[in-house]
């Protein structure tokens, strides 16, 4: 019987690490994988889920910012009364 390996186990910190790298995309994904010895693919997976976290981060700051700014303007419900009065 051969050696058995452990499982590796990351931090999320490092997993965030690498993909915010691969995201840069400052080096090369088979450069980042000497790097670090991940597998091309794990670093691919990584970035795409951080990627989606940026993502939906990104879209809840927007809603956010749109729903701040109605709100200071004061202006959404005279709007929507005079479209709705010249459409009529």
């Amino acid at each position: 019987m051969g050696i058995k390996k452990t499982r590796r186990k990351f931090s999320a910190g490092f997993k965030a690490k690498v993909a915010i790298e691969a995201l840069k995309e400052r080096s090369t994904l088979a450069e980042l994988s000497k790097k670090y010895e991940l597998h091309v693919n794990q670093i691919t997976q990584w970035k795409r889920e951080q990627h989606k976290l940026f993502t939906i981060v990104d879209n809840s700051k927007r809603k956010k910012e749109a729903k701040k700014e109605n709100l200071d303007s004061g202006n959404s419900g005279l709007v929507n009364r005079e479209y709705y009065s010249l459409t009529v």
